[in-house]
């Protein structure tokens, strides 16, 4: 499986007739006035692409880390409904950063899907 993009933002939408994405506030990094911060809205996005002899369902984990500390972890099933590619959006309601790092995004399972990271820190840092 091979990653064709990956985004985190704010907020997305799919439009119900097109099936279009829209990406809204992307996150480069992260500059909350103090910190611990709550992130009241992040969504991760990512377009996936299978190879020939690659199963139709995908079990991944996403796993969000502040370094090297889990904050969030949960099973993420990825199924491609018999095309060759699949977008896969996870929307979470609020992530506590509770200092400053580098916050990776990534999608773990039998291959690595898809990986990302935003700098989180005091302003001016």
């Amino acid at each position: 499986m091979q990653t064709l993009f990956a985004i985190a933002a704010r907020s997305g939408s799919v439009d119900a007739q097109t099936g279009l994405l829209s990406v809204f506030e992307v996150l480069e990094s992260i500059h909350p006035p103090k910190l611990p911060a709550m992130l009241q809205d992040f969504i991760f996005i990512t377009l996936v692409e299978r190879s020939a002899g690659d199963p139709d369902r995908h079990e991944g984990t996403i796993v969000l880390k502040l370094d090297d500390r889990v904050l969030h972890s949960q099973k993420l099933p990825i199924d491609f409904g018999g095309r060759k590619r699949a977008r896969v959006l996870v929307r979470l309601g609020g992530l506590e950063i509770p200092g400053t790092g580098v916050l990776s995004v990534g999608i773990e399972g039998q291959d690595r899907a898809a990986e990302m990271d935003i700098e989180a820190s005091r302003p001016g840092a």
